[in-house]
């Protein structure tokens, strides 16, 4: 007897509970888990280490990661399987292992090294395996971590393991499945393994049955296939909505997702150059506090990936080591167990957003920068400073390569920095990031470190250079190709936009000289209320504590006597539409007093508080606002009769 097709179904869809939701990257997750129990079940059934070097041993891993990802057949020599417990399939022979394990990563580095190299790179104590110049085994704590760092030492997680790798295995009736299941694990994984995951526990019996209790039973083996994963009515939706959209950049997204989540197979795009290329812009949103600056930023790239933005926020203790990046010394552990230091360069928000863009040319990426003024931007820059410049169509870069030809989109000039230059060319960083990303990206030859490729070549027709390949005493041109070596400069790729924030007010601590502005669009935020827009509705006609004024009544109001009055920068002091937040459709009455009654008090009107107050100090403002009845024992009776005046209106908007 054997699992039904339903029950396989049903087992499969409770898999990605071994995928914690902190730990966002499912496939790298997965990846560490089957190369995991390869490797155990490599050495229960070869009683020695695996090692890569012999040909034998890569075909027999092969076949020990296809026991933990195998689905079915996928034609005649294809395999259909999991990337990630999802909707996320593959259909390479091999699983991928020979392109991103045996010959990418640890295992590589391990060989060029001559010494051992834990894996995940750089988990220290927390290694799963130690690759040692080619040969893989289980690390020191290995069996542990799996337990506790993998599984969390969950027994619904080691009993859907336990049912897992038992899928295709036939059991002789509903009374003996259980012992028949255990029987075949302890056939081909090592005692420890069985132990440690407790798969022969009372515990996980008593988990097991409860789960088992919802499956059925055939007589015949049945396999998973991709329309038992993929919901083939939302397929045919995306279908039908790709067939809807016109050529252009809404369709180029569709088919990524299309392809993110495979759910069929894309014809990929003509690299000859004919695709859309990505527009940059480098953009800083100015206006008074809490005007909606953030917010103009975040509608722009609410839709878009995590992956492809990164925030950052200046300040006067903001450094150009922090921006950029900085060689620090890390203690690790190596697999002996002892303590080294290594010096490791950690890439800041400006070199991460590059390393992403470079790597990935067909994606747009965005870095913010919140309060760009609150730290000294110049300093921050740096060197860096020289990249704001960008190429226009059919304008010749202002310093020529010798090896590119940069057009539209590209900095004018480039920046020779060794360490961002290697942190792009890092083979752990390249093979970390696929193949969920990097799938345009091939890396050749050792540089003098071995951690580094000697140079990557990055295709793409989106990618607006031309590589002069040397060839002989001449040069030979390839267009949408860029061949990063470590004599290669960096440059702001056209796929890189750069949106920041900068408030007004005079109490900045920095200023921009006109320099550095120049190379940004500027654009002014008004401080009004967009009554066409959804967020500024809900924000302007939010009640002010248990008042029935509308905080959109109050800031017309304060505002006009700011604006009326003899302020130094008037427009400065004004209150910006979301000066304050509300947690669902009323402002906090004691946060309203804390924050808009003090900066009014304290800031604006400071030198003439009976302008608008009847309180005798601050302290007095503050503990008398409250009830409905606030506004009549805070302010003078002419400004709360101008809010009475128009709060219905307001309100009825």
């Amino acid at each position: 007897m054997f699992l039904s097709k339903d029950s396989l179904k049903k087992l499969y869809s409770k898999l990605n509970c071994l995928v914690p939701e902190k730990m966002v990257d499912g496939k790298t997750i997965v990846s560490a888990i089957r190369y995991f129990l390869a490797t155990d079940e490599f050495k229960k059934n070869e009683q020695r280490s695996c090692d890569t070097n012999k040909k034998e041993d890569d075909e027999k891993f092969v076949n020990y990661v296809g026991h933990v990802v195998f689905l079915s057949k996928e034609g005649k020599s294809a395999s259909l399987y999991t990337k990630n417990f999802a909707e996320l399939l593959g259909t390479e022979k091999d699983y991928k292992v020979q392109s991103n394990f045996f010959t990418q990563g640890q295992v590589r580095i391990s060989k060029a090294t001559k010494r051992a190299e834990p894996y995940p790179s750089g988990s220290g104590n927390n290694a799963l395996l130690v690759c040692d110049d080619g040969v893989v085994d289980i690390a020191k704590n290995g069996y542990q971590v799996f337990a506790e760092k993998y599984l969390q030492n969950d027994l619904l997680k080691f009993t859907l393991l336990f049912i897992w790798l038992n899928r295709y295995t036939g059991f002789n009736s509903s009374d003996t499945i259980y012992e028949d299941f255990l029987n075949e694990l302890q056939k081909n994984y090592t005692k420890i393994l069985c132990e440690t995951l407790q798969w022969n526990s009372i515990n996980v019996k008593q988990t097991f049955d409860q789960v088992i209790s919802e499956y059925t039973f055939e007589d015949g083996c049945s396999y998973l296939e991709k329309n038992d994963i993929v919901d083939d009515e939302f397929t045919q939706l995306l279908k039908n909505l790709g067939a809807m959209l016109n050529e252009g950049a809404n369709k180029n997204r569709l088919n990524e997702f299309l392809k993110t989540v495979n759910l069929e197979e894309i014809e990929k795009e003509d690299e000859s150059g004919s695709g859309d290329e990505c527009r940059h812009s480098q953009i800083i949103y100015y206006g008074v506090p809490g005007c909606g600056k953030s917010h103009q930023v975040n509608k722009k790239i609410k839709s878009i990936p995590d992956y492809n933005k990164i925030r950052t926020v200046f300040h006067p203790e903001y450094t150009n080591a922090d921006f950029i990046g900085q060689i620090l010394p890390e203690v690790c552990v190596d697999t002996n167990g002892h303590s080294v230091v290594e010096y490791k360069f950690n890439p800041g928000p400006f070199t991460e957003i590059i390393h992403r863009a470079y790597l990935n040319p067909d994606e747009e990426f965005f870095l913010v920068i919140e309060e760009i003024n609150r730290g000294n931007a110049a300093a921050i820059f740096g060197e860096m400073f020289q990249l704001l410049d960008r190429l226009d169509a059919d304008e010749n870069p202002k310093e020529v390569s010798s090896e590119h030809i940069y057009g539209k989109g590209w900095s004018s000039y480039g920046i020779d920095n060794p360490d961002i230059n290697a942190y792009i060319r890092n083979q752990l960083v390249i093979s970390s990031e696929r193949p969920e990303h990097c799938s345009k990206v091939s890396g050749s030859g050792e540089d003098a470190n071995p951690r580094l490729y000697k140079s990557i070549d990055i295709e793409s027709g989106k990618m607006t250079v031309t590589w002069r390949e040397k060839n002989g005493n001449g040069f030979t041109p390839k267009p949408n190709h860029l061949h990063f070596s470590a004599n290669t400069a960096i440059r702001l790729p056209p796929n890189v936009s750069i949106y920041a924030t900068m408030n007004t007010s005079d109490q900045n601590v920095f200023t921009l000289d006109n320099a550095f502005q120049r190379r940004w669009d500027m654009e002014l935020i008004p401080n009004t209320c967009n009554w066409n827009d959804v967020d500024h509705k809900n924000q302007a006609q939010l009640s002010i504590g248990n008042t029935d004024i509308c905080w959109e009544t109050f800031r017309e109001a304060v505002n006009a006597e700011i604006s009326g009055g003899d302020f130094f920068n008037a427009d400065d002091k004004q209150l910006g539409l979301f000066f304050i937040e509300a947690n669902g459709k009323k402002i906090d009455e004691k946060k309203f007093a804390n924050k808009v009654l003090k900066y009014l008090w304290t800031d604006v009107f400071k030198r003439n508080t009976d302008k608008i107050f009847k309180a005798e100090n601050l302290s007095k403002a503050v503990e008398d606002f409250t009830g409905a009845d606030a506004f009549d024992k805070v302010f003078i009776e002419s400004f709360v009769q101008s809010l009475k005046d128009v709060n219905e209106e307001i309100k009825n908007k």
